[in-house]
């Protein structure tokens, strides 16, 4: 019996130290989100606000506050046959707060606009600011700034408009 305490021991400890991430080692993560969407210009082109379902992959940098993430949003706007959608990447510089960490967020998107006769794609530049929850899992909300340009008389026009996102991160 006490042979096998002495090997169980040093094999939960292997097994425990192995499967741990080690200090410094940048981690994998991944989110859902709800986003909220309403144009600044009184959302012609996206017609008032946008409800939608998104998801986040990212790498968290442990010893720099610092994070990237490749988002997407897909949003239902109020139109028939209209479809919308942001593909984004993103950094978040955050302060680190263990439980309750502020961070401001930038980076640059592709927005893409179909209404079933017209399809159209833009880009931007986006900024930010959020806070994360981190608790059991680790929630965030994040307001952001998206800045579109582009004619009036375009599908997509020049449409800047705030985009709100409420989620959790595994």
């Amino acid at each position: 019996m006490r042979l096998v305490r002495l090997v169980t021991l040093p094999l939960f400890a292997a097994a425990v130290l192995l499967g741990a991430p080690a200090a410094g080692t940048a981690q994998l993560a991944f989110g859902v989100h709800a986003p909220m969407a309403t144009s600044i210009g009184g959302g012609d082109d996206l017609m008032g606000a946008s409800f939608g379902v998104g998801g986040r992959v990212g790498l968290q940098l442990p010893l720099f506050p610092l994070a990237f993430w490749g988002t997407v949003d897909y949003m239902f706007p109020g139109g028939d046959d209209t479809s919308y959608q942001n593909f984004a990447l993103d950094v978040d510089f955050s302060l680190p707060i263990p439980v309750l960490a502020p961070y401001v967020t930038g980076g640059y998107l592709a927005r893409r606009f179909d209404d079933s006769v017209n399809s159209e794609t833009r880009s931007a530049w986006t900024a930010g600011a959020g806070v994360r929850f981190n608790f059991v899992l680790s929630a965030y909300l994040e307001a952001r700034r998206e800045f579109v340009g582009g004619d009036d008389d375009a599908l997509v026009g020049d449409d800047d408009q705030w985009l709100v996102r409420l989620g959790v991160t595994f």
